[in-house]
């Protein structure tokens, strides 16, 4: 992280108060409950968390609400949490596991590739006004320290630091379908 970020390392290294100017997401505001048309993102981990987020547009907002954030989870255990959660409902997941798509699809979840653009998905997200569950206490923190990358010059990339960023990459998933309005498992062949 150190080398990676030395903000990050300022925050999570030694425990004092980063900067912001290369900050992904600048600000958001806390909501409780809100009704509109939505999907869920859902970004795979097993050390890292396998994160659900809700994400639900009305005219040009996005709010975000974290609904599963848990690590060390086999894929029939996901399956379990997931379906607990997501009714009928569309799940846009990370392509880096289709396997467990797969197996989602299988097993009765409405579960597709996600778009998995991450410029585009970011500046699609940035160009809402954010709202973020205040009960979705990881996903917050996800927003206020997603930040973009750094040469060693200082000057600043159009990639984000890969860390800390599980529920970020399954709201951008979600958010992402909104924008694409296809149908994705034509795409990979899973119907």
């Amino acid at each position: 992280l150190k080398q990676a970020d030395p903000n990050l390392w300022k925050v999570y290294g030694l425990g004092e108060r980063g900067t912001t100017q290369d900050t992904i997401y600048h600000s958001f505001e806390l909501y409780d409950s809100i009704e509109g048309d939505f999907a869920y993102g859902m970004d795979f981990g097993f050390n890292h968390p396998n994160a659900l987020v809700k994400v639900t547009r009305i005219e040009n907002s996005l709010y975000f609400e974290q609904k599963l954030y848990k690590s060390h989870l086999t894929t029939s255990e996901l399956i379990k949490e997931v379906k607990d959660i997501v009714t009928n409902s569309l799940v846009y997941c990370d392509t880096a596991r289709p396997e467990i798509i797969q197996d989602m699809v299988l097993n009765g979840i409405n579960a597709y590739p996600a778009d998995k653009s991450v410029k585009e998905g970011i500046d699609f997200i940035r160009s809402h006004k954010i709202y973020v569950h205040r009960e979705s206490i990881e996903l917050q923190k996800e927003f206020r320290t997603y930040k973009w990358k750094r040469k060693p010059t200082g000057e600043i990339l159009d990639e984000p630091v890969k860390m800390f960023d599980d529920a970020i990459d399954a709201s951008r998933y979600g958010a992402m379908s909104f924008k694409n309005q296809y149908t994705a498992p034509v795409l990979m062949g899973f119907r």
